[in-house]
C-alpha cells in the first residue's frame, strides 16, 4: 500500500485537484498528511537506492561489452592459454552477472517498504576473480608483444630447424652414402669421355683440314662458269651470251663472250642476268655443304632491271628450282620494286618451318614495305593486305590514289606526290577500260563519259595523267611534283564519283585495302 500512495503522490501532487482513480475531489489537508508519512529522509534514501540500481545496472552492461580480445589476435601458439582464460571469463562473468542482479533485486524489495529496515543476504563478490582475470589477459597480451619482437628470431630459429629437418629426411630418403660413390664413379667416368671428346676434336680438326685441302685440289672454278651457261641457256635462252673461264687455278679469269666473241657493249638488262646466274651458281656450291646450309641467310636485292616480263618470269623459276625448292637455307631475303615480280614470289615454295633448330615460329613467311618518309629516312613496315593477298596492281593503284584523297597536305608523302600522275593514269586506264571496253573509245572519251561531261574534273584529270605521266611536250612541267592540293582534290573527285556511280565496285575495293 505505501508504494501505491508514493505513485500516487507523483501522479497527481501539484498536477490533478481530483482524483485520478475515482474522479472525487482531492481532500484540501491530504497532502500534509502524506507529507507527513512519507518524511523527507525517506525519499532521500529513496533516491540512494535508485542511484545504487542505476549504477549496477551499468556495471554489468559495462562487464558484457568489457572484453573485446579475439582468438585471431594472438599467435597460434598461444591460443590454449587464451581458451582456458576466456573459458573461466565467461564463467566468472556470469556469476558476477548473478550477483549484481540479486543486488539490484534485494534494493528493488527494500525501495518498496522504505520504512522497515532489512537484512541483506548472503551475496557471492567475484571482483577479485575479475581483477585476477584480468590481470591474467594482460599477462596473455605481454606475452604476446613479447614474442612479437622476437619474432624475427624465432622465424629464422624455424627455418633453420625446418632447413635441417628437411635435410635430414633427404639424406634418408636418397641414401646419402650411396650416393657420394656414385658421383665419384660418374666423375672418373666423366675424365675419362672428356679425354675421349678431345681426341675425337683433335681428329674432327685433322679431317676439315685434310677436306679442305682436297676440295682446293679438286675445285675447278671453270665448272662454276658451266653451271652460268647452263642456268643462261635453260632459264633465259641466251645461247650467245656466255661465261668463259680462262687459265689455270688459282689464276683463273673469266671473260664473257658473244657468240665466241668478247661482248664488250652489255645492255644493263645482260649484266643483270650474267651476274644473277654468276650468283646462282654460288649459292648452288654453298648449299652442298649439308652441315652448314640450315645457317645460310640468302638476301636477293632486286634483280629485275630492264627486264621483259618473259625474263623477270625465268628469274622466278631460277629462284624456285634453285634455291626456294630445295629448302637447304636458314633464312631467304627477296625485295623488289616490281610488282610482276611481286606477283610470281607469292608462288614462292615456302618451308613449313623456319631452318633454324632452336626456332620454330608458327609462320615462317612474312611480307615487309620499306616506305619513305621524306627525302633522307625511310621506315621499315609490315605490308599490307592488299599487297600480301593480291596479285594484280589494281588493287594497290586504288590504295595510293584512295590514300591521297584521304590525307591532309601535311600527310601526303614524296612517294605519292612523285608517282601521283602515273598512279592515276594506269588506274583509271584498266578502270575506265573495263566499264567502256569498246575500242572506238579513248582514255579522254571515257574520261567524258564517266564524269557526265563535268569539265572541270575532267581538265584536272587530264592535265595530271597528260603533263605529269607522258612527258611529251610537257617536259619541264614534269620535273616538278604536282602541287598537293591538287593532288588531293583529283583524288577525292575520282574515288567520290567511283563511290556514287558504282558503289558495289566501291565496296571491294575499299574491303581489298583494308588492313
Amino acid at each position: 500500500m505505501q508504494e501505491w500512495v508514493r505513485q500516487g503522490i507523483d501522479k497527481h501532487k501539484g498536477k490533478r485537484e481530483t482524483c485520478g482513480f475515482c474522479g472525487n475531489p482531492i481532500p484540501a489537508g491530504l497532502w500534509d498528511k502524506l507529507d507527513a508519512h512519507f518524511s523527507k529522509e525517506s525519499e532521500e534514501l529513496r533516491k540512494v537506492l535508485k542511484a545504487q540500481i542505476q549504477t549496477l545496472e551499468t556495471a554489468k552492461q559495462n562487464l558484457d561489452d568489457f572484453l573485446n580480445l579475439e582468438k585471431e589476435m594472438f599467435y597460434a601458439s598461444i591460443n590454449s592459454k587464451y581458451d582456458a582464460l576466456i573459458k573461466t571469463w565467461t564463467a566468472t562473468s556470469k556469476a558476477y552477472s548473478k550477483s549484481i542482479d540479486k543486488l539490484i533485486a534485494q534494493i528493488k524489495e527494500r525501495e518498496k517498504d522504505i520504512f522497515k529496515e532489512k537484512v541483506l543476504g548472503e551475496i557471492k563478490d567475484e571482483s577479485e576473480n575479475i581483477l585476477e582475470l584480468l590481470k591474467a589477459f594482460n599477462l596473455l597480451i605481454e606475452e604476446h608483444n613479447l614474442k612479437t619482437s622476437t619474432l624475427s628470431k624465432d622465424q629464422q630459429a624455424a627455418r633453420s630447424d625446418l632447413r635441417i629437418s628437411e635435410v635430414a629426411k633427404f639424406i634418408k630418403d636418397i641414401d646419402y652414402k650411396k650416393k657420394l660413390e656414385e658421383i665419384e664413379l660418374l666423375f672418373k667416368n666423366a675424365t675419362v669421355v672428356e679425354q675421349e671428346k678431345n681426341n675425337m676434336q683433335i681428329k674432327i680438326k685433322l679431317l676439315n683440314e685434310e677436306k679442305r685441302t682436297l676440295e682446293a685440289q679438286a675445285k675447278d672454278e671453270s665448272k662454276g662458269a658451266e653451271l652460268v651457261n647452263q642456268h643462261l641457256t635453260h632459264f633465259f635462252g641466251h645461247d650467245e651470251l656466255k661465261l668463259v673461264a680462262e687459265g689455270e687455278s688459282p689464276n683463273m679469269k673469266f671473260k664473257i663472250t658473244r657468240d665466241n666473241v668478247d661482248a664488250n657493249n652489255l645492255s644493263e638488262g645482260e649484266c643483270s642476268l650474267i651476274s644473277f646466274c654468276y650468283f646462282i651458281a654460288r649459292m648452288e656450291d654453298e648449299m652442298k655443304d649439308d652441315l652448314n646450309n640450315n645457317k645460310l641467310i640468302i638476301y636477293i636485292d632486286d634483280p629485275i632491271s630492264s627486264l621483259d616480263s618473259n625474263h623477270i618470269f625465268f628469274m622466278f623459276s631460277l629462284i624456285e628450282s634453285i634455291i626456294a625448292k630445295p629448302k637447304k637455307y636458314g633464312q631467304l631475303f627477296i625485295s623488289t620494286h616490281n610488282l610482276d615480280f611481286l606477283k610470281y614470289l607469292k608462288q614462292l615454295t615456302i618451308p613449313k618451318e623456319k631452318a633454324f633448330p632452336e626456332s620454330k615460329p608458327k609462320n615462317s613467311l612474312n611480307h615487309f614495305l620499306i616506305e619513305r618518309t621524306n627525302k633522307t629516312t625511310a621506315q621499315l613496315k609490315l605490308a599490307p593486305d592488299y599487297l600480301k593477298n593480291y596479285i594484280t596492281e589494281f588493287n594497290y593503284l586504288f590504295n595510293q590514289i584512295y590514300k591521297c584523297s584521304n590525307s591532309d597536305k601535311a600527310t601526303i608523302g614524296h612517294s605519292y606526290q612523285y608517282n601521283f600522275g602515273n598512279n592515276m593514269r594506269k588506274f583509271l586506264e584498266a578502270y575506265l577500260f573495263y566499264k567502256y571496253p569498246s575500242h572506238n573509245f579513248s582514255l579522254d572519251q571515257r574520261l567524258d563519259k564517266f564524269f557526265e561531261n563535268d569539265t572541270i574534273t575532267i581538265n584536272l584529270i587530264n592535265r595530271v595523267v597528260h603533263e605529269y605521266s607522258h612527258l611529251g611536250e610537257h617536259f619541264d612541267r614534269g620535273l616538278e611534283p604536282i602541287d598537293v592540293d591538287a593532288i588531293s582534290k583529283i583524288a577525292k573527285a575520282v574515288i567520290s564519283k567511283i563511290e556514287t556511280s558504282d558503289p558495289n565496285q566501291y565496296s571491294a575495293l575499299m574491303e581489298s585495302i583494308s588492313d
